[in-house]
């Protein structure tokens, strides 16, 4: 290896995907280290995508350039829906071939979805009308509308793995709604965080019985919150002093992921003790993040621009960024996997650049394929078909 301009350039990787090691001691942060210890992120040079739609100019993008022939991977059968903020509508697409397959009208501000399993139904929240959509998976068609009430912006959402409950942080308030999907109606509400605290990211176990809410991405207060995810009961609150945006559950469900907007970092916090025990640190306020099957990889959204993802390794704390274009004013909605999680799915949004869905391929940390979207792309989510290829990836 050789530093150039104190960048270390590593010969071995190939020439469509050099990558370059960026070593941060930790007290440049601002935060006194352990004994020697270094935080690093890694930049990957963005790579032509091998998929459908890869000749999509929606920028002056280099990495439209062909810098390596491969041949294209082909990706895990299934529909990828979006949450379309404009028009306000739950989109469907053909994950294999990016296929726009249908467009349901719903409320205003689409942000996020919930798929609960075995239930038939895509649930939505329109943020800008105060209202859950629901939609039937089959005919497509808007079957219900949940109202939560006029300023109540309606926010992420998940549910739980049984099918029973869908939750919809309220983000213009300190409260978190579950659904009912039997009878597509509120079931409960609770208050997480003192007035004028704002409720934001969820993440479900996978027995369903712990929900973890944080207040974040915004408001005077910042906390993570462990509920009963049948009651909404409260369990434990721990509060912090960063912006804790989204939390998501690590490897065997013995950590969480915390992304921190303040520092810009993944914070890494013992699920017994709430106490932390590392952080990962990434070039823009980080967001939403999706853990591989295998525990070992984070892709997370970043909400900076231009709009950049990032992929870190739990195991060393490392960070390798993707730029997802090169114009000003882009960023990233929400992102899923695919279940093999060999696949993401990320949306990009923004002025000066056409909105898309980047496929990305996570073994490869490279966009495999780009998808263009006539509306704002924000809430993503990966549904699985049968897969009768025996040369899917």
């Amino acid at each position: 290896m050789k530093t150039i301009n104190g960048v270390v350039d590593d010969p071995t990787r190939s020439s469509g995907f050099r990558m370059w090691a960026i070593a941060l001691s930790i007290s440049a942060l601002g935060v006194t280290p352990a004994a020697s210890q270094l935080a690093k992120y890694v930049v990957a040079e963005p790579r032509a995508a091998s998929g459908p739609h890869a000749d999509l100019n929606f920028t002056q993008e280099q990495e439209i350039a062909a810098l390596e022939s491969k041949p294209a991977k082909k990706v895990q059968p299934g529909r990828v829906w979006i949450a379309n903020r404009i028009p306000g509508s739950v989109d469907l697409y053909d994950a294999r071939t990016g296929t726009r397959l249908a467009s349901v009208r719903v409320g205003n501000g689409t942000l996020d979805l919930a798929l609960p399993p075995d239930v038939g139904k895509i649930y939505a929240s329109d943020e800008s009308s105060g209202t859950i959509s629901v939609v039937d998976v089959n005919t497509l068609e808007r079957v219900a509308v949940i109202p939560t009430g006029a300023g109540t912006q309606p926010h992420h959402m998940d549910a739980n793995p049984d099918g029973t409950l869908v939750y919809v942080s309220l983000h213009g308030t300190n409260k978190l709604a579950a659904v009912d999907t039997a009878t597509d109606t509120l079931a409960w509400v609770v208050t997480l965080g003192p007035p004028g605290a704002l409720v934001h990211g969820t993440a479900i176990n996978a027995a369903g019985d712990t929900l973890w809410v944080t207040n974040g991405s915004g408001g005077p207060y910042f906390a993570i919150n462990e509920l009963d995810a049948y009651t909404g009961q409260v369990r434990r609150t721990k509060a912090v002093d960063f912006d804790w945006s989204e939390v998501a559950l690590g490897k065997n469900e013995t950590t969480l992921l915390a992304s921190d907007k303040t520092m810009n970092r993944i914070r890494v916090f013992d699920i017994a003790t709430l106490d932390e025990i590392g952080f990962a640190p990434v070039p823009q306020p980080p967001d939403t993040m999706s853990l591989t099957n295998d525990g070992k990889t984070l892709l997370v959204g970043l909400r900076g621009t231009p709009a950049t993802c990032a992929f870190v390794d739990l195991e060393t704390l490392t960070t390798t960024v993707l730029p997802l274009s090169s114009a000003t004013g882009t960023s990233t909605g929400h992102q899923d996997l695919s279940s093999n999680s060999k696949w993401g799915f990320m949306a990009v949004d923004g002025v000066n650049a056409p909105p898309q869905i980047a496929v990305l391929d996570m073994e490869n940390q490279a966009v495999h394929a780009r998808w263009p979207d006539p509306g704002r792309p924000h809430g993503v989510i990966f549904e699985p078909l049968p897969d009768s290829d025996p040369d899917s990836d």
